[in-house]
């Protein structure tokens, strides 16, 4: 009877995977973990990984974040699982790397040397692995695999709740092993259902609404007495105190004012940085940081700037989304901050100077030119004298 029981539970083992592959439910783990026959999803390892895609934008850095993973047993079994023979797993079956919880997490670190003009993916793993202790006789049980979903309103997370195969065999008498792992998107088109884990959005909420946006530093210059090629000292510096000093974020440099991205300078800026970014800004010229988040402070300082005059007598005005003229109220101090919130903001300095100073010429040559005229006084009197005698 007992012989008979355990050929049964064999039969019902195989029957289940069979009918599973007939689905077109690929085993999802193949990479690394084939066995010697080379048959895809065939598992010599009890260890297997999750993958977490962060879609990030283009113009933007991955940021520093993690993400978790809980694998916990399946609450329901459809009618086709059911007349598979497929069980419900039962908790400490599968857990993470380290076999002490249900969970694990991925973190993503900021590579300020990564590529970021277009749109990129990044990946990170986590580990799991299946307790082959934690079962008593070979079959297919049935995990819901599930993303945590963290508090950060700049991603997007996944809330797709994938269901998590596990196969195991007879590998001998009262001996089990790992045969199959299998992950699958039970919402997926057929055909579609494999997945190595989770994607989530970087610049996006929940709601699916971009949450990223950009901060535009223009500088311009005007007036009669004007310098149009003269040349101002700036910086910039961009804090958060959420995220340390982890965060990056890339500056487009417009340094001659024709507004062409492809002969201008790109760099990045460190939010929480001791120094603040320099840059040198003439008529025009513009600096456009990118991927800053709600909440993100900045703060723009125009060099030698006292009671709203440059040391070279320009006034300076400041407009926050829209053009400064000449006729608002100087920018006492050339500082300017601001936190950024759901939109663009855009930053405009004008360096105004209707008349042109003073350069001291005069005075350096009026005493000589009163000595002259003096002079000629004298030499009119004397000689008016002589012709009266």
């Amino acid at each position: 009877m007992k012989l008979s029981k355990n050929l049964g539970r064999v039969a019902t083992t195989f029957l289940a995977t069979a009918m599973l592959a007939s689905v077109a439910v690929v085993p999802a783990f193949a990479e690394g973990n084939n066995s010697d026959n080379g048959a895809a999803g065939q598992f010599t390892s009890e260890t297997f990984t999750i993958q977490k895609t962060l879609k990030v934008p283009e113009n933007v850095y991955t940021p520093a974040s993690s993400f978790t993973f809980k694998i916990d047993p399946a609450t329901n079994l459809t009618d086709e699982e059911t007349k598979l023979g497929i069980e419900k797993g039962e908790a400490d079956q599968v857990t993470n790397a380290e076999g002490g919880s249900n969970q694990a997490t991925v973190s993503f670190a900021v590579d300020a040397e990564e590529n970021v003009d277009v749109a990129h993916d990044e990946t990170a793993k986590a580990t799991f692995k299946v307790n082959l202790g934690q079962f008593t006789h070979a079959g297919v049980y049935k995990y819901t695999v599930s993303e945590v979903t963290g508090d950060d309103g700049n991603i997007k997370y996944d809330t797709t709740d994938l269901v998590l195969y596990v196969h195991i065999k007879n590998a001998g008498t009262n001996e089990l092993a790992l045969e199959l792992v299998e992950l699958v998107n039970p919402n997926a088109a057929d055909g579609q259902k494999k997945t190595a884990g989770f994607t989530n959005e970087y610049g996006k909420n929940q709601d699916g609404d971009d949450t990223l946006h950009t901060l535009t530093l223009t500088k311009t210059i005007d007036g009669a007495g004007a310098n149009m090629k003269g040349e101002f000292n700036f910086t910039v510096k961009v804090t958060n105190n959420t995220d340390g000093d982890a965060q990056v974020f890339k500056y487009w440099y417009d340094s001659d004012g024709n507004n062409q991205v492809s002969d201008d300078e790109t760099g990045y800026i460190t939010a929480n940085a001791a120094q603040a970014t320099p840059f040198v800004l003439g008529n025009n010229d513009k600096v456009v940081i990118y991927g800053l988040r709600s909440g993100d402070e900045y703060t723009i300082s125009e060099e030698n700037v006292t009671n709203g005059m440059t040391a070279d007598n320009y006034s300076v005005y400041v407009g926050v989304g829209e053009k400064p003229t000449n006729e608002g109220e100087k920018d006492a101090d050339g500082q300017t901050s601001g936190k950024m919130s759901d939109s663009d903001v855009s930053v405009t300095y004008l360096n105004y100077r209707n008349t042109i100073p003073a350069t001291g010429i005069v005075m350096n040559v009026a005493p000589y030119a009163l000595l002259v005229v003096v002079a000629a006084a004298g030499c009119f009197v004397f000689m008016r004298k002589r012709r009266e005698d």
